[in-house]
């Protein structure tokens, strides 16, 4: 991370302090990205997707803390989630054999909770919760950081998109995105639904979802 100011708010101890209680007390930090959601004329939606199907680990303890840089309401597009996802299936993010990072089923809207709030605000979620964004429908773009976080133990089945680190390539690097913990070489296997996610064409999400 180059910003000096984002990975002092990555390693925020009030931050961290809830992230390790929610993954059992440890913590690696797994990525950071920052987020702009364009006004609609240039921007779209991010289809309902989980982050796990993404990423799978050897366990689903991780998450992902959003903070609103500005203001976000309904008007620009606020994060989405279906509340107790998170504890449910693996939902489909394949189409005619190829990965295309979003959910080929049905939400139910009535359960919908939109993620709002003022500046300042931060959100969390779990890896395997089904989320979403719609249109901004302002003429700013809205900004908002995100920061992965995993347990220690929960080791990438795949190579690791969007990871800070493969620990196939450079182990010490990974070792030092631990934060709360020690490092080993034991993963703990938990069993939870996965998917491998592949094949895939892009990295990237908003290139995956707008295939057919």
């Amino acid at each position: 991370m180059k910003s000096k100011i984002f990975y002092n708010l990555s390693r925020n101890k009030k931050i961290i302090d809830i992230v390790s209680k929610l993954l059992g007390g440890t913590v690696r930090f797994h990525h950071s990205k920052l987020n702009f959601k364009l006004p609609q004329k240039n921007g779209g939606v991010v289809d309902w997707h989980q982050d796990w199907s993404f990423y799978p680990h050897t366990n689903d303890d991780l998450l992902a803390v959003g903070i609103y840089l500005e203001d976000c309401f309904e008007d620009n597009g606020p994060l989405k989630v279906l509340p107790g996802s998170q504890k449910g299936k693996l939902f489909d993010h394949h189409y005619k054999g190829n990965f295309v990072g979003k959910i080929n089923a049905k939400i139910n809207n009535k359960k919908v909770v939109s993620l709002t709030g003022t500046a300042g605000t931060v959100t969390f979620h779990h890896v395997r919760t089904a989320h979403a964004s719609g249109f901004n429908l302002t003429d700013n773009s809205r900004p908002l950081m995100l920061f992965g976080f995993a347990a220690v133990d929960a080791w990438p089945l795949t190579y690791d998109v969007g990871s800070a680190e493969d620990p196939n390539k450079n182990l010490n690097n990974y070792n030092k995105l631990i934060i709360r913990g020690k490092k080993t070489l034991v993963p703990r296997i938990e069993k939870v639904p996965i998917k491998i996610p592949l094949p895939r064409k892009s990295d990237s999400i908003y290139t995956l979802q707008n295939k057919k």
